[in-house]
Formats: structure tokens, C-alpha cells, sequence
């Protein structure tokens, strides 16, 4: 089965951004390149550029633009460190660039590049033009309307209403759900994942049983505004995955669906050009 190319360039080594950079080496067939040193006009034309920057101003417009020009068809895509969080609000982002931060990589790119559930293939040609809302409506549609892949989730949370709107959510997936208070008897034993509602959701004994091998189901943690601190810390909890909050149902979905073993594989190239 033939991979698609992908071109790779900024700061692919950060270690904030390697996983990302690192998973897509595994789905697709990577070129590391520079807007300075672009494979020559008879060369292969990638189905997609993805850029990584670890801090704001470390990839020009001027940059991005050389790239797209070699590639115009192209998807253009950006996975952005902690450090680039604010650029939107008080920087100068990158104009016509699908930004996926840091924290969200794994619940996002392998939907940009059509690897996810259900989807039919590597994703058409998307105009620069489209804006992040045009963007998350085109892909909620399809996500809210598709075959069910129904399971249980656990959701830790002292909260009736975080429960209440949590479980609807995962209800829009297809996906059962029990209350899991964080100070009860353990109700996620048998459940397909975990979700904990803030480091205040986290079950005390999570720690432990994991260390005493007992099988438990993947975890999820939802924080607002993860840290890389989050990430090491809820790995020390043996929590898999970090959300953000406020929560987009695709990302819920795509992290539902992970749970039940649907990861994302490679499939037949489509030529951008």
C-alpha cells in the first residue's frame, strides 16, 4: 500500500512537538525541508506541509508562502508549542494555516489527514480562505451523523452538572456513561475509558491500581490550558491522553474512538496536483 508524502520543516525535533512529528513518519512518507532549500519543480508534490514552530516567529509568512507555491494544493497545517498559544490574540499568526496546538495533535491530525473512523480517504483540497469555524462545522457534520461506535465511559467528576453535560456529550458519540465520583468505590472497572474532569476528578487510587497491574481502561484528563507539567504529570498517573477544555466534541470523538482500538492507518496516496 503506497503512503503519502508529506513535507515536514521547522522545529521538528522540539520536544513538545517530536511525538507529533514522530507519529506522522510512521502514517505517511516524510520529507524534512526548508522554504530555503525546496526540492526541485520535478520532484514529487506532497499531499500535504505541515509546519512546526516551537515559539512565535520562528517560520515567516513569506516562508509559508514559498511552500504553498511549490505545493498549492497542498493541505497546510501547523502543530505550534506551548509558547505559541497566545500568538493569535497578540502576535502574528500565519494566514490560510490550519493551527493544531501542541496538546491536541493526537486527536486532530490524524483527522486532517483522513485517518480517522470511518473516513473515505486522504482528504480533498481545503481553500485558505475557510476560517476556523467554517473549518470545525465542515468537520463536525459528518462526525455527529456517523455509524455508531458505541461503548462505556467512566466519568470522574464531583460535579452533577460536568457530569450531566460530559455524558451528553459522549450520548452524541454513541457511547454510554456512569458517574464516577472521585471519593467512591471504583464504578470504571469493565468501562472502555476513563474520563477525569480536572486534576480535582482524579480517582485517588489511580496510581496505585495501575502500579498493582490491575486492568483498567485508558484515561483521559480534561484541564484547561494543558501545560507541558500536565502531560508529565498525568503520564505518572498513567493517563494516556490530555485534553483541553472548553472540549470539542471531534476531539472527544476521535479520542472515543482510539479507546476502542479504531487508530488511525495509512492509506493510499492522492496526488495534490
Amino acid at each position: 500500500m503506497s503512503r503519502p508524502l508529506v513535507w515536514l520543516t521547522g522545529d521538528c525535533e522540539d520536544p513538545s512537538l517530536a511525538p507529533a512529528a514522530n507519529w506522522l513518519r510512521g502514517v505517511a512518507d516524510c520529507l524534512v525541508i526548508s522554504a530555503d532549500d525546496l526540492p526541485m519543480a520535478a520532484g514529487p508534490i506532497p499531499t500535504a506541509i505541515v509546519l512546526f514552530q516551537s515559539r512565535p516567529g520562528r517560520i515567516a509568512q513569506g516562508a509559508v508562502e514559498q511552500l504553498h507555491h511549490r505545493a498549492p494544493l497542498a493541505r497546510l497545517l501547523a502543530v505550534v508549542g506551548p509558547w505559541c498559544e497566545g500568538e493569535v490574540r497578540s502576535g502574528h499568526p500565519w494566514e490560510g494555516v490550519t493551527r493544531i496546538y501542541w496538546h491536541q495533535w493526537q486527536a486532530r491530525l490524524p483527522r486532517e489527514m483522513g485517518l480517522t473512523a470511518g473516513a473515505a480517504g486522504w482528504p480533498g483540497y481545503r481553500p485558505r480562505t475557510l476560517t476556523e469555524t467554517e473549518i470545525l462545522l465542515r468537520t463536525l457534520t459528518p462526525a455527529l451523523h456517523r455509524k455508531s461506535l458505541a461503548g462505556l465511559v467512566a466519568i470522574s467528576t464531583a460535579g452533577r452538572e460536568s457530569f450531566g453535560a460530559l455524558a451528553d456529550a459522549c450520548w452524541a458519540a454513541g457511547w454510554r456513561a456512569v458517574w464516577q465520583q472521585p471519593d467512591w468505590p471504583p464504578q470504571y472497572v469493565g468501562a472502555d475509558l476513563l474520563l477525569i474532569d480536572g486534576w480535582e476528578g482524579l480517582p485517588p487510587d489511580l496510581a496505585s491500581a495501575r502500579s498493582a497491574g490491575r486492568e483498567l481502561p485508558p484515561a483521559v484528563l480534561l484541564v484547561s490550558w494543558p501545560r507541558p507539567d500536565d502531560v508529565s504529570r498525568a503520564g505518572q498517573h498513567g493517563i494516556s491522553r490530555v485534553l483541553a477544555r472548553p472540549l470539542l466534541l471531534t476531539d472527544l470523538f476521535a479520542t472515543l474512538d482510539a479507546a476502542l482500538g479504531h487508530e488511525p492507518k495509512a492509506r493510499p496516496a492522492q496526488s495534490a496536483a
